[in-house]
């Protein structure tokens, strides 16, 4: 439920919302949000906590095209295979 209203505040106030700028007030802030939405991204039935509903890899997925290069991308996918 989290990562929905994460997903509908910032694609909604977008503009206003800086993700980058608010996580770096947190040590390696940044990489635990993408840590984060790439484990739900790659997100495997029974491995994680049970109530995550089948539209969240989705969801995790579009918000960390937003914030990853193409460079991060191919580690995180290396991170997670398939």
């Amino acid at each position: 439920m989290s990562l929905r209203l994460l997903y509908h505040l910032i694609t909604t106030h977008e503009r206003t919302i800086k993700v980058s700028e608010k996580l770096s007030v947190v040590s390696g802030g940044n990489q635990k949000y993408q840590l984060c939405l790439a484990r739900l991204n790659f997100f495997d039935d029974g491995v994680l906590e049970a109530g995550i509903g089948s539209d969240v890899p989705g969801l995790a997925l579009e918000l960390l095209e937003d914030v990853v290069t193409m460079e991060e991308a191919d580690a995180i996918h290396e991170a997670f295979p398939s």
